[in-house]
């Protein structure tokens, strides 16, 4: 009598759109195995994928329908927005801007550096065209 074959369970990973040039790359570099080369080759040091993949889809975006803004958010972003100060994005407005981008954008909610200027332009923009995309009587 034969013993059943252990199956193995395939992890539920949930497809998130590319944002970008530097997605597809990533995602390339996953399926034929160039990533895990460069992991080990690195030996868990930062091979600057994540900053060069956040670059190329700055340049190089993809057109994404964004996901309509919740009460709570155009609340938030209207007080945030209001209270901002030019070239300065304090700590908790950084979370909050992240939080909604991915949600509206979908793409992984993750917090850039400060330093990523085009980046955050690129957010802010993208938050305040949904923004501005509504009446003010919501």
């Amino acid at each position: 009598m034969k013993s059943p074959k252990k199956q193995k369970r395939k992890e539920k990973t949930t497809k998130v759109k590319a944002q970008g040039l530097g997605d597809t790359i990533e995602t390339i570099t996953k399926a034929t195995g160039i990533k895990k080369v460069v992991d080990l080759f690195m030996d868990g040091k930062d091979c600057g994928c994540e900053e060069r993949k956040q670059k190329l889809n700055t340049l190089f975006r993809y057109a994404i329908t964004p996901e309509c803004l919740t009460e709570a958010e155009y609340e938030q972003w209207g007080l945030i927005r209001a209270a901002m100060q030019p070239d300065t994005i304090r700590a908790y407005e950084r979370d909050v801007i992240a939080t909604i981008h991915a949600r509206l954008f979908s793409h992984k909610h993750s917090t850039p550096c400060s330093c990523n200027k085009p980046l955050w332009k690129q957010w802010l923009s993208d938050l305040n065209k949904v923004y501005e995309s509504y009446s003010p009587n919501i």
